[in-house]
């Protein structure tokens, strides 16, 4: 009797030493560093851009409080306007959602489980995923949370509709955005949906499946690439009819301002609407190329190249995804931790006086000081 009283004590005395380092307890919610997603001009000269903030808390365990470091609880992803002077922030819209949707990413991967078979021996290969995707046989299958438009699945990748903005590209001629969103769910397949949305980020209706959106100049048609790396380029009405392939083989591309298109591929150039070469800029990468308004120039990173091809000079630009503004006297570009903007001069493609847009981002003052007199 004596012995189980001992071995008792033992064991409580036991537990109580161990949950003084194992109890786990949650402590207060702490935003980290926002990414910045995307970026472009508005018709009236503001800057759009899309952020995502991840917000987590601090894991403590035990009597003492021991630091188990941090656990991601979710994220929140602002569309915001500010002025290209940093000032008049303004929020749009702020789309939240939490870690908790892998339940739903569960439901998505027993539905595909049921038609692997059928998919595998159809499509065949390590691609088989890919292949059933862009021909829209997996995206029906998402039985478990479809989106507001009712068109694609959500299933696939449940968090809400344009957490995952990737592109904006405002269309001044009727006043729609064109927006595409980089989902790469966990069951590894991308869906990565188009959709028009109206001036306060409402979606007006899903469009395709693909990236990088672009409204043509005379804001009638949409431009988009498919989501491989060096993948097609298509053509689409806002109606979401008149599709047609207008070439393979590209990184990225835009439009020129007489309507035809510029791509980054081998070789880089300007290409019509039915995929012939209009002119060819030989062996440039041409990353995320964007003309000047009055046609004579090209932002790509990191560079600037002239239309016609004979001048190009390297280190011009901004960053990634450059955008040269309406006006053709303003650059922006940038990176996930900041927006940035240069004034050019188009008589000779030259930028200067580098600074940052978008607030808390610590200046390069080296970078800052290379860019004060014209490059």
């Amino acid at each position: 009797m004596k012995d189980l009283i001992r071995k008792s004590r033992l064991i409580i005395i036991l537990i109580l030493f161990v949950s003084l380092f194992i109890t786990n307890c949650k402590g207060k919610r702490e935003w980290v560093a926002g990414v910045y997603l995307c970026w472009n001009w508005t018709p009236d000269g503001r800057i759009i851009y899309a952020k995502r903030a991840t917000y987590m808390s601090k894991s403590k365990g035990g009597l003492f409080e021991f630091d188990w470091g941090y656990q991601t609880e979710g994220f929140e992803t602002y569309i915001c306007i500010i002025d290209k002077d940093g000032k008049n922030n303004q929020v749009l819209k702020r789309i939240r959602y939490d870690s908790h949707s892998i339940k739903v990413d569960k439901v998505a991967q027993e539905i595909i489980k049921k038609n692997e078979d059928r998919l595998k021996k159809k499509y065949g290969g390590k691609n088989w995923k890919w292949m059933a995707v862009t021909a829209k046989e997996i995206i029906p299958l998402g039985e478990a949370n479809e989106i507001a438009t009712g068109e694609i699945a959500a299933g696939l990748h449940p968090d809400p509709p344009l957490a995952h903005i990737s592109t904006i590209d405002w269309n001044a001629k009727n006043n729609l955005i064109v927006v595409g969103e980089n989902k790469d769910p966990r069951s590894g397949i991308p869906i990565n949906p188009i959709y028009i949305v109206d001036p306060q980020f409402n979606i007006v209706k899903y469009l395709e499946t693909g990236i990088n959106p672009a409204w043509s100049p005379d804001g009638k048609k949409i431009a988009y690439k498919t989501v491989e790396r060096c993948g097609d380029i298509w053509i689409i009405d806002e109606e979401g009819e008149n599709k047609h392939k207008v070439t393979s083989g590209v990184y990225s591309f835009n439009w020129t301002p007489d309507r035809n298109i510029v791509v980054n591929a081998n070789p880089s150039g300007i290409i019509d609407l039915k995929g012939n070469y209009v002119r060819k800029f030989g062996d440039v990468d041409m990353g995320n190329p964007h003309f000047s308004p009055d046609g004579k120039w090209i932002v790509y990173y990191p560079g600037i190249i002239s239309s016609d091809g004979m001048v190009n000079k390297e280190g011009g630009g901004t960053g990634h995804r450059a955008k040269w503004s309406s006006d053709g006297k303003h650059i922006i570009g940038g990176w996930e931790g900041g927006i940035r903007i240069v004034d050019v001069r188009l008589e000779d493609g030259k930028v200067w006086n580098l600074r940052y847009v978008t607030p808390g981002v610590k200046q390069d003052s080296q970078e800052v000081e290379y860019y004060k007199t014209p490059r």
